[in-house]
């Protein structure tokens, strides 16, 4: 799954891929030109943005940094410290709100959680993805304080 969100509170629908499927940094750059930039373009306007991601493998790989370089303003893989879930404004909000719902039941199938995650997903208040993204200075701030250990 991918999924995206905005600092003024909004949330791109989440891009599903086949079961068992590992992204590519081909595929990935396709997303991005086809999904993720025409998103962030509709939602912003003429308004300045930055990309943020993690450091998964398509998210790192030459072909992908090479196609952001050329198509966004986004953090480069050298600037975004690793294993840093705690400062990811999309895992730092997901892993406390809507995360527990879908896994608090038993799913018939791959189907139904997918559904169960797109439900949960969209219902994402956006005041609260606000919040999260506006306290990104704050939780850098604690992460290097810490030395890059947990930080609530």
């Amino acid at each position: 799954m991918l999924g995206l969100v905005a600092s003024n509170g909004k949330a791109m629908k989440p891009a599903w891929f086949p079961t068992g499927y590992r992204l590519t940094a081909k595929d990935y750059v396709k997303i991005l030109a086809s999904k993720v930039l025409p998103w962030i373009q509709s939602i912003v306007g003429n308004s300045p943005w930055g990309f943020q991601q993690d450091g998964a493998p398509a998210h790192a790989s030459k072909k992908a940094q090479e196609w952001l370089k050329d198509n966004m303003s986004f953090w480069p893989k050298e600037y975004w410290p690793p294993q840093s879930p705690d400062l990811n404004p999309l895992d730092f909000p997901s892993r406390r709100t809507w995360r527990p719902r879908p896994a608090k039941k038993r799913h018939k199938n791959i189907n139904a959680l997918k559904a169960d995650v797109n439900k949960a997903w969209a219902s994402m208040d956006a005041d609260y993805i606000q919040q999260v993204c506006g306290s990104f200075r704050r939780r850098l701030t604690s992460a290097i304080e810490s030395n890059g250990g947990y930080i609530d």
